[in-house]
């Protein structure tokens, strides 16, 4: 079984998910997971979902297929492929930079997919850690998804 698969804790709740507009996914532990498991829900409805991050992180194995540049036709063309784009900002093969949230709110009015989902992850495994610059979503942001571990 696949992590995806093992995320039974969605099931209630995934119907209430939105099938247009803008998702950010932050936190510690499991947002990768989390993030998976919401695209594959939207993909099985059949929406179109752009993938991006605000802050440094490492694009998902299971994700890089679709790994396209920035560049409104680019997306536009691999969201009409495939349903799913990945964008990032320039790094190296394992930990691309984050894009910032103005020029991701630009990407998304020139492309128009269904969802974008937006991951701000760098808490360091520390849950809402400060910092000089907290991770920030696109102004239009419709629903916040915050990741924690649970221990007993």
């Amino acid at each position: 079984m696949s992590p995806v698969e093992d995320f039974a804790f969605l099931d209630p709740w995934h119907r209430i998910l939105p099938d247009r507009g803008i998702v950010g996914i932050a936190g510690s532990g499991g947002c990768t997971t989390t993030l998976l498991a919401l695209v594959q829900r939207w993909r099985e409805r059949g929406r179109s979902v752009l993938v991006s991050q605000t802050t440094a992180h490492p694009v998902p194995q299971l994700l890089r297929h679709a790994q396209v540049e920035a560049d409104a036709p680019r997306v536009r063309a691999r969201l009409a492929a495939e349903g799913l784009a990945v964008v990032t900002g320039p790094g190296e093969e394992e930990r691309r930079a984050g894009i910032d949230p103005d020029r991701l709110e630009e990407l998304r009015c020139a492309v128009m997919p269904d969802v974008l989902v937006v991951q701000a992850q760098d808490s360091a495994r520390s849950l809402l850690r400060t910092r000089p610059v907290p991770p920030v979503w696109p102004r239009s942001l419709g629903l916040a998804v915050l990741v924690a571990q649970v221990g007993a």
